[in-house]
């Protein structure tokens, strides 16, 4: 007998477990009578049997025997076996010559009690009237052999008889699943018997459904609320009533979570579309061809037909689907609620629920579906009072007026699933004194009490505690079999705690889970809060499911791998395997090195000993390297790709002659691929010499094979669009536009529609518009290249979606200010995609941080650091500290902390990227601004010696100022004194004098006489920018000397031929001189570099009419005109002139072919 006594409890809910009882009684009786603990018993288990009540003096097998049939003859089958007090005697006979009291005790009858012999004839009796309704009764068999066998030989005949010979009686697993469904939907109607506190609720529901039937577009509701707030309550019951009013609605409800298949997308749809289409066909007499494709778009497509045939009948359909927040997400970068059809015809009604602590799903109803929402408020206290009554009646207990109060008052009770909880708990433990404790920490508690009532002292641990950590850190859960073996616990002591623990478990597809968030919560802080924990159960887990693989048959261990390999989603997997295990790149490098080495040693080897060719060793091998490498850039580890892909393609080298590579198609199609991939890596990291004439010779052999392979053409839009990327980093980017125009049209001629190589093209197209000043172009190419992706990655949104996110919101951010609101939302989408598919630390992850940074600089500057920030980091990690992308994000925190005028914490980051980007001879890509104003700081705040290493920087920068000059003279003369170094002469006062100083007191001479040939002789001796040039045609415009100014514009066009000011002064000069067909060129091509600006648009418009083109005037004022309604004025507060990291986001190489795309 249990010490909490929970004996005939736990025997009684067995039985109830059980489809077959199968009895065996000695001449034993068993314990009876009215002492204390066996009563104790009865007491608890008569709160959930109260008929124990009339045999409190029987035995507990007596007890089974009647729950399992006496109390109702043939409900369940039952057959009972007693055995022949001969075999009894014998036995005693045996055991009292042998002198055995112990043995002869469980012989001897009267040890029972003095009735005992009466009550074992008279449950014999009982048992053997109802022979006819039984499988069989045996009052007397000779041995147990002979039992035994009598109990095989009965349970073998009805399984033949009546399992086997009526499979027709079988349920369909669609009739399952709906039984399934509705007996969970009846166990959530209400607590106590009556469902309280929800018809304001269902009225609403009943006015939405009114307001929207026989809308061409109806629109759908979603139900929302904190955990346990009652919205499957609520469904439930609505969706009965409904049914009773509108018998004519064809109504489905779908309950996520109550079954093992009711959480998966595809099988949701598939058992919607199975019962509407039965619907049809009761009603209509259309037979609808059972679904055979398991394809997300496929089931959406059917259930639409089928419930546009229902409507077009003229009734009205309802889907109901309970708990969205629970449905699986099926991979690492599926898009959210891909498979929950967006439209649907008239007269259909989709009613969905879903908790409000699941932020994307609302937003994705709220926000980008535009449900109605009812949102469930928590229970008023005349609602809990009902509840707590109605529920203790039930299990015959009752408050007294204290407790009441107690449980209505405190607010944590205005939750419906833990006022439920806290009942249950109140009527297990029935401490009513001890309720402010549980209503503070109820999971807590709960744990407790079952450590305090469920621990068996035979288990050496604690049983609770191991129960609950094994389910907390396996994956999708455990199976009954598996927690019994992993933790070796009998099936007593499992039955018992399983009984204590079973409102609060959840099974699906035979694996157990919790139920609630909250018992995770509770047990992850009382028992897993250290890492050495979580590991401890872990190991438990892995040593026995090793054990269960080795007992596997060798396919199951070369067939999984092979078809997970297959399905790409499990690559974003693998990158989550290698994070968790806390292993760096060049660590998970050195691994993979071992692994080929020792591989390509044993392969070796065992062709010499089968007497085989040892190369074949090596033609095995290089396959696996390429993917080791491939992976590797999936993984972020650009930089460790090298080493594979060289040895990759020196193992095929070796294996195949130079022969086999040029000519033998297959061969050469390898060749291609690995050195595509080498020469795309090349680019990513900025090996621009190295990777060319990689690319080169690859795109000659494709073009060479481009008619033989499968698909060769597409492979030469590869190759081409390699190019185009490497042009474009470059910045070459005509040529590159012409390359990825050529890819594009091969993609289109020989790819289907759908396929992603055509929007990644596009999204390299519109990157390129980008650099080039062409929002509008990169925008509209954009937002193709994005609906294209939603066509070809149905239900998923792979990291290079992600790419074109950040390209499209960098170009709305360009176009007008408004787009801002629609830009973050794409950042933070495109940020989810990424870091969902690779892991926080990869570098593509790294470049999204980075051009979100740039973003908030204009709205949130200290968010932009913090961005920059772990953009820098990853940067760092994944290219080193002097790649270009982490000294450009080094330079965004300092400026997002300039911005916020906290100089102090942005000189560590600022002075980190300058340094490098001195040393590498690549200053002039720093920050114009960010540097002036750091220098301003440092002097104003007694930092000379970091302001002298700043102008040291700056000097030979195109944007040096004569500041500059003149402040490293002072410095290095003030702080090094006789130290100071010997100074190359472009680094010396001197040369700023000669240059700008010199020049700015030559200037107002030479442009007082006209004289350009002494201006341009100066300008070009002095090697300067722009902005001298446009200097020096203003001061010969306002000596009145415009003609001779125009000649040195002309020249300084030919010098700086994008540069806006020239090109704007040259259309300018010659409008004055009326030349307007001059003007208008250049007009032009200054519209080419700011399409949006509108007195360019303006002035253009008016050269073109003055040059007699009236009709292309009208058609450019009628598209400026148009920008002009549009624009918002922009205000910017901090004067940035260049932002690294949100003006372009460049293509890289990162997929399996390293098709070059959206970064």
């Amino acid at each position: 007998m249990s010490s909490k006594a929970a004996t005939i409890e736990i025997c009684l809910r067995e039985m109830d477990r059980s489809d077959m009882i199968v009895g065996f009684f000695g001449q034993r009786y068993g314990w009876h009578g009215f002492d204390a603990l066996l009563q104790k018993s009865f007491d608890v288990a008569a709160v959930k049997y109260p008929w124990l009540n009339d045999y409190r003096e029987r035995a507990v097998t007596e007890l089974e025997f009647l729950h399992g049939h006496l109390r109702d003859p043939g409900k369940r089958a039952a057959c009972f076996f007693f055995r022949d007090k001969s075999y009894d005697d014998l036995k005693l006979k045996l055991a009292e010559n042998a002198g055995d009291e112990r043995q002869a005790r469980k012989f001897r009858s009267s040890t029972d009690g003095p009735r005992a012999a009466e009550y074992l004839a008279d449950l014999k009796a009982r048992v053997e009237a109802t022979h006819d309704q039984c499988l069989a009764v045996h009052i007397n068999y000779k041995n147990p052999q002979e039992g035994a066998k009598l109990m095989y030989e009965t349970i073998e005949k009805y399984l033949r008889e009546v399992f086997l010979a009526k499979p027709s009686q079988r349920l369909s697993p669609l009739e399952e699943e709906r039984g399934l469904h509705k007996v969970f939907m009846v166990s959530r109607l209400a607590m106590g018997g009556a469902y309280v506190g929800g018809a304001g609720y269902m009225t609403m529901i009943d006015s939405h459904v009114k307001s929207q039937t026989g809308k061409k577009n109806p629109k759908h509701l979603v139900i929302t609320g904190v955990a346990g707030a009652g919205k499957t309550c609520l469904l439930g019951n609505w969706s009965l009533q409904h049914q009773e009013k509108f018998p004519r609605d064809a109504v489905v409800c779908h309950f996520a979570g109550c079954t093992s298949a009711s959480t998966v997308p595809g099988k949701i749809l598939k058992r919607l579309l199975e019962e509407f289409n039965n619907f049809l066909t009761s009603k209509t007499a259309v037979a609808k061809e059972t679904a055979t494709s398991q394809e997300v778009r496929d089931l959406i497509r059917d259930l639409t037909d089928t419930l546009t045939k229902i409507s077009e009948a003229g009734y009205r359909a309802v889907i109901v689907i309970d708990a969205l927040n629970k449905v699986d997400e099926s991979g690492q970068t599926t898009k959210t609620l891909f498979w929950l059809p967006k439209m649907l015809p008239p007269n259909t009604h989709l009613i969905v629920s879903v908790a409000e602590s699941d932020v994307n799903k609302v937003a994705e109803l709220t926000e980008e579906r535009d449900y109605a929402v009812i949102n469930l408020s928590q229970l008023k206290g005349p609602e809990r009072e009902e509840i707590a009554l109605a529920t203790l009646q039930v299990r015959g207990k009752a408050l007294s007026s204290e407790q009441k109060i107690k449980i209505v008052s405190k607010a944590q009770t205005e939750n419906p699933l833990f006022l439920k909880i806290l009942l249950e708990e109140l009527c297990n433990f029935g401490e009513f004194f001890q309720l402010d404790g549980y209503l503070d920490e109820l999971f807590l508690k709960f744990l407790e009490r079952l450590e305090q009532d469920y621990n068996p002292e035979e288990y050496n641990g604690n049983l609770i505690k191991d129960i609950m950590c094994c389910i907390l850190v396996a994956r999708q859960g455990l199976s009954e079999t598996e927690l019994k073996a992993i933790l070796n616990i009998s099936d007593q002591m499992w039955s018992v705690v399983f009984f204590a623990i079973e409102e609060f478990i959840l099974e699906r597809s035979g694996l157990l889970g919790f139920s609630y968030d909250e018992l995770i919560t509770a047990v992850k802080e009382k028992y897993c809060n250290e890492q050495d924990t979580v590991k401890h159960y872990l190991m438990l887990e892995v040593q026995y499911f090793e054990g269960k693989l080795q007992e596997k048959n060798l396919e199951y261990t070369t067939e999984i791998p092979h078809r997970v390999k297959m399905d790409g989603e499990k690559d974003y997997d693998l990158i989550h395997y290698w994070n968790s295990t806390g292993i760096k790149g060049e660590e998970i490098n050195s691994l993979y090195e071992k692994t080929v080495d020792d591989q390509l040693a044993l392969l070796y080897l065992k062709e010499r000993e089968n007497d085989g060719q040892p190369i074949n060793a090596v033609k095995m091998l290089h396959p696996l390297v390429y993917e080791i490498a491939q992976f590797q850039g999936d993984a972020g580890n650009v930089t460790a790709m090298e080493p594979f892909l060289n040895r990759a393609i020196k193992l095929l080298k070796f294996a195949h002659s130079e022969e086999e590579i040029k000519y033998h198609p297959k061969i050469a199609e390898t060749f291609c691929k690995m050195t595509n991939s080498l020469a795309c890596m090349y680019v990513d990291v900025e090996e621009f010499a190295k990777a060319e004439p990689l690319h080169k010779e690859v795109l000659e052999v494709r073009e060479k094979f481009a008619d033989k392979w499968k698909d060769g053409w597409s492979s030469v839009a590869t190759s081409l669009n390699g190019l185009g990327v490497l042009c474009y980093k470059t910045n070459k980017f005509d040529e590159a536009l012409e390359y990825y125009n050529r890819c594009l049209e091969l993609h289109r001629r020989s790819l289907p529609p759908t396929h992603h190589l055509i929007p990644d093209t596009l999204n390299n197209i519109a990157v390129t518009y980008s650099s080039m000043g062409k929002w509008k172009e990169c925008a509209d190419v954009l937002e193709e290249a994005l609906q294209l992706y939603e066509d070809a990655y149905f239900g998923q949104l792979p990291p290079d979606v992600g790419g074109t996110l950040l390209n499209l919101a960098m170009a709305y951010v360009r176009l007008d200010d408004t787009g801002s609101n629609r830009a973050e939302s794409l950042y933070l989408r495109a940020l989810d995609i990424r870091t969902k598919a690779y892991g926080p630390d990869h570098s593509d992850v790294g470049q999204t941080l980075l051009s979100y940074s740039a973003f908030l600089l204009r709205v949130d500057p200290k968010r932009s650091a913090d961005v920059a920030k772990q953009a820098a980091d990853i940067f760092e990690k994944s290219f080193g500290l002097e790649h270009t992308n982490t000294l450009n994000a080094l330079e965004n925190v300092a400026l997002a902390f300039a911005t916020s005028k906290e100089f102090a914490e942005a000189h560590p980051y600022f002075k980190k990227s300058g340094v490098v980007r001195h040393r590498k001879g690549q200053m002039n890509l720093s920050i114009p601004i960010l540097n002036s104003v750091m220098a301003d700081y440092y002097l104003n705040n007694g930092h000379h010696e970091e302001a002298r290493q700043l102008f040291e920087r700056l000097v030979r920068t195109d944007f040096v100022s004569d500041r500059d000059f003149a402040a490293l003279d002072f410095l290095d003369h003030d702080l090094l004194g006789e130290n100071r170094p010997e100074r190359h002469y472009r680094e010396t006062v001197d040369y700023g004098l000669e240059n700008i100083m010199l020049f700015g007191r030559k200037l107002p001479k030479l442009a007082d006489i006209g004289d350009c040939e002494g201006t341009l002789r100066i300008l070009e001796k002095g090697n300067f920018g722009a902005e001298k040039y446009n200097e020096s045609y203003q001061s010969f415009v306002d000596m009145q000397h415009r003609k001779e100014g125009l000649e040195i514009i002309v020249i300084a066009h030919a010098k700086f031929p994008e540069d806006t000011i020239i090109l704007h002064n040259l259309a300018m000069c010659h409008a004055f001189y009326k030349d307007y067909e001059k003007a208008c060129v250049y007009f032009k091509e200054l519209l080419r570099l700011q399409p949006e600006d509108v007195a360019i648009g303006t002035n253009y418009g008016r050269m073109l009419a003055l040059s007699g083109e009236v009709d292309k005037a009208i058609e450019q004022l009628t598209r400026t005109l148009k920008i002009a309604e549009d624009k918002i004025e922009e205000t910017v507060e901090f004067p940035c002139l260049v932002n690294y990291g949100e003006d372009r986001e460049v293509a890289t190489n990162s997929d399996k072919e390293n098709y070059c795309v959206n970064d």
